[in-house]
């Protein structure tokens, strides 16, 4: 099951994605009705830096992915192995020849009520006229808009169903649910293709014609996501956007009185206590952003910086982790004494975890070997 699972996470990151926030079994589908754009014949070197100005960068290596040891051991499973079969299959007859695609990078904003808003943009190899036949024999299906702006043609597409699907999707504390049933697209290039609403595909057209500036224009995030390593399968960064109470990104908050602060934070923090008696609430609501790196090439390894508001606040972050991981191995030994080999396997990866804290940033790495990754996966799910 687990192995289905992943499985099913790559398929919709390397092929989902294409359409996100429409209901089809079939996301090539939504790629078809871009084969009679004007396409300017440029390629898309950096995609990061086609991202319009973002809180939030990620970057999913979909080659890095192929090529990995970990790819291959899903391939020995016969069930995942011919599934995968059949999906490449699908996926070109309609244009897109899987194993090419290098990588999916999203990029967006994040509004006071926490909710994502951005685009993603895809670098690969994509058969256009194989995907006009495909829009010809589905406009049952779907409908289809277009407009000019600048050079470029933006397709707005729209599921006939009529519904508006993943009303329920968040990821951590983020929502990022599409709320309707269009999604905007146009190609970047002959190797890109951008999707998202409509005004964050203009922007992206506008950072490549050189009419923004773009995530390159944002040094504090441009240069955090520049230095995770470029090799790994994922890599991330965040900058959460500062907002006073009350109000926006941008705008005025209210002003608060020594009252209104002493009474706030008397009746607040006595709630959030009984709440959260272990204050990870309060060690959360300290991060401003964080960046890294997830790296499969041997074993597992996640590579993470914590961006923390205050040194105070960043040292209660470390030390709070450090004695999480702490109780982490003192719960591992107390379960030796019921099962030895589990109780092994949790003290070595736990082993594998360092916590670091310097000013205002709080380091977590995290390094499993291929061995002990076998011996987890083997002895918590023995069923495949």
């Amino acid at each position: 099951m687990k192995k289905m699972f992943l499985l099913g996470i790559v398929l919709a990151v390397s092929a989902g994605t294409f359409y996100t926030g429409l209901a089809s079994s079939k996301p090539s589908l939504y790629l078809n009705r871009l084969a009679g754009s004007n396409v300017a014949v440029r390629a898309v070197t950096d995609p990061i830096a086609a991202l319009p100005d973002s809180d939030v960068v990620v970057v999913f290596d979909i080659s890095n992915f192929f090529s990995s040891r970990l790819f291959s051991t899903l391939m020995t499973d016969p069930k995942t192995s011919a599934e995968f079969k059949k999906f490449e299959t699908e996926a070109l007859n309609y244009g897109i020849d899987v194993r090419q695609l290098r990588q999916v990078v999203v990029g967006g904003r994040i509004d006071p009520a926490k909710k994502f808003n951005g685009c993603l943009i895809i670098t690969g190899a994509f058969d256009r006229e194989k995907m006009l036949a495909g829009m010809a024999s589905k406009a049952d299906k779907l409908s289809l808009q277009s407009e000019s702006y600048g050079d470029r043609t933006i397709y707005i597409v729209t599921d006939k169903s009529g519904k508006a699907p993943g009303t329920d999707l968040k990821v951590m504390d983020l929502n990022v649910t599409r709320e309707t049933d269009k999604v905007a697209l146009s190609f970047l290039g002959q190797d890109s293709i951008v999707l998202g609403d409509l005004d964050n595909v203009k922007n992206t057209i506008d950072v490549q014609n050189g009419k923004q500036a773009g995530v390159r224009g944002n040094q504090e995030l441009f240069g955090y996501i520049s230095n995770t390593k470029i090799s790994s399968l994922l890599r991330f960064a965040l900058i959460t956007p500062v907002t006073s109470e009350g109000g926006t990104k941008g705008g005025k908050g209210k002003v608060l009185t020594n009252d209104d602060l002493g009474s706030s934070r008397s009746s607040s923090s006595s709630s959030r206590d009984e709440d959260d008696p272990l204050g990870f609430g309060k060690m959360a609501e300290s991060i401003r952003g964080s960046y890294g790196s997830i790296d499969l090439a041997a074993g597992f390894n996640l590579d993470t910086t914590l961006l923390i508001k205050s040194e105070e606040e960043a040292k209660k972050m470390s030390e709070g982790l450090s004695g999480l991981l702490a109780l982490g191995k003192m719960m591992a030994a107390g379960q030796g004494q019921k099962d030895p080999k589990q109780a092994r396997l949790i003290e070595e990866a736990l082993s594998g975890v360092s916590v670091n804290g310097s000013g205002k940033d709080v380091k977590v790495t995290i390094n499993l070997s291929e061995p002990l990754l076998k011996d987890i996966f083997s002895t918590f799910n023995p069923t495949k």
